[in-house]
């Protein structure tokens, strides 16, 4: 099952686009949604693609003003979440594994089963910070 989606970046309208897939496929109101609201990643240009799809598939998100930050998300789910049983898929930035260990360090630890994530070299430092 998939508990909850949250987006990496400050890019404003970035967790509306998550929000216009997770209602093509049915699973927006069955999940948490989160967002990033940090200025790392705030310009860009990832607003051409999400402006695309928002625009040709509303849907109920269109910004991170509109849902909970994703330290929130994780810590929701964490809570409710069996010891050891959380598997963190992660592609992009790695600003929200940083900020959810920054504030839940133990409830991660005692959560979450594994991580996989992929960065490469769309990683600009995030995951070097602090």
């Amino acid at each position: 099952d998939i508990l909850a989606i949250v987006h990496n970046t400050g890019f404003y309208e970035g967790i509306g686009g998550v929000d216009v897939i997770n209602n093509w496929y049915g699973r927006s109101t069955s999940m948490e949604e989160g967002a990033y609201t940090g200025q790392w990643g705030s310009n860009g240009n990832q607003d051409s693609y999400t402006t695309t799809i928002e625009n040709t598939y509303p849907s109920p998100v269109q910004n991170y003003d509109q849902v909970q930050s994703a330290v929130s998300a994780y810590t929701k789910v964490l809570q409710a979440a069996e010891n050891n049983s959380v598997t963190i898929a992660s592609i992009g930035e790695l600003t929200n594994l940083r900020d959810i260990l920054m504030a839940e360090e133990e409830l991660f630890i005692s959560k979450v089963k594994a991580i996989y994530y992929m960065d490469g070299s769309y990683n600009f430092g995030c995951g070097d910070s602090q």
